[in-house]
């Protein structure tokens, strides 16, 4: 058990930490490395070539404050965070932000990248939170950027800077969240559509979904989406994409790492959900901070330097209260006593 004493120094932590968000996250680097598909129900062997980013010099994350019993359990559910665009509900740690936009096909216009932008803004601020979940109503996941908006800032200001670095704002937010973002996905993803679900930390598809980047059959080559796709499949397998135009299938993007498994439509809200739980279920600090090591050591170029860094990360994760509990508790045979099974 957990002794007084420990529970004290924790609750005092915590205090401290009042007033900002649970888990200290810094931004991280632009790169948007590629996801692993391996453990995917119809696992295929991955067909990716091989990516060597820039590199650039890594600093080792600082211990996040962890948050205790202290803190409000939530944000009172959605209050204060759904909109007209995106819902959201928060139950049992994880929280599942819906793009609930049909009339436009859930188009990322301006005013739906910045509802899901704050929304994760909000949802990483409550250390009740611990995963989140992207789903949506409908047959279409998104279909990428409201063209209407585009063509109209276009022929008025002549200037469409505005949208696209909204864009951007969003995808790096999800890369930079502590929260492991989850997109479930049961229709269509196109465009960047097909970006946010390539930009998420994993991508679980009902049998019927499909995606693709179109662009360049309007005269719009999907540039920005070919960031976070090329990081996600490999140069061939996007090239493809990016310049044909294919739609491919859950089970292609399984097989290319775009997707981690594909289960069937009806069952596809209870499996994400299962998976949502399972990883909520560890502690948030160490979460946060594996899920920003891992995006660190990726971008760098260099193996040997990306031994050095995450190796660094591992011993200050050893002095972690919980990586100490774990430890002692599985030395002991004992369930282990996160410092956030309060929350």
């Amino acid at each position: 058990q957990v002794s007084a004493e420990y529970r004290a120094l924790m609750m005092s932590r915590a205090h401290r930490a009042a007033g900002r968000v649970a888990l200290a996250s810094r931004p991280l680097l632009a790169a948007l490395p590629r996801a692993n598909p391996a453990g995917a129900a119809r696992s295929l062997a991955p067909t990716r070539a091989a990516v060597a980013p820039r590199a650039r010099p890594m600093r080792r994350p600082v211990e996040p404050e962890v948050a205790t019993g202290c803190w409000p359990r939530s944000l009172s559910g959605s209050a204060g965070i759904s909109t007209d665009r995106v819902g959201v509900e928060v139950s049992d740690h994880v929280a599942t932000v819906t793009l609930q936009d049909q009339k436009t096909r859930n188009c990322l216009s301006t005013t739906m990248m910045t509802d899901l932008h704050d929304a994760l803004v909000k949802l990483e601020a409550d250390p009740h939170v611990k995963v989140v979940v992207l789903a949506h109503t409908g047959k279409v996941f998104s279909s990428g950027h409201n063209l209407k908006e585009l063509q109209l800032a276009q022929e008025t200001t002549g200037d469409t800077k505005a949208i696209f670095e909204t864009c951007n704002k969003l995808m790096l937010k999800v890369r930079s969240s502590r929260l492991p973002v989850i997109a479930s996905i049961s229709g269509f993803a196109t465009a960047a559509g097909c970006q946010l679900a390539a930009t998420a930390d994993m991508c679980i598809a009902g049998e019927g979904a499909t995606f693709s980047t179109p662009g360049v059959s309007i005269g719009l080559f999907c540039h920005t989406p070919g960031v976070a796709l090329g990081r996600a499949v490999g140069y061939k397998a996007a090239m493809h994409m990016l310049l044909t135009g294919d739609i491919i299938t859950a089970e292609q993007g399984v097989r290319c790492g775009l997707v981690n498994e594909v289960v069937p439509a009806d069952a596809l809200a209870e499996h994400t959900r299962s998976v949502a739980l399972k990883i909520a279920k560890a502690p948030s600090a160490v979460i946060g901070l594996g899920k920003r090591t891992f995006y660190e050591q990726m971008a760098h170029g260099d193996v040997a330097e990306a031994y050095r860094y995450a190796g660094g990360v591992m011993q200050d994760n050893m002095s972690y209260p919980d990586a100490r509990e774990g430890i002692g508790a599985f030395i002991d045979k004992r369930p282990p006593q996160w410092t956030d099974a309060g929350l």
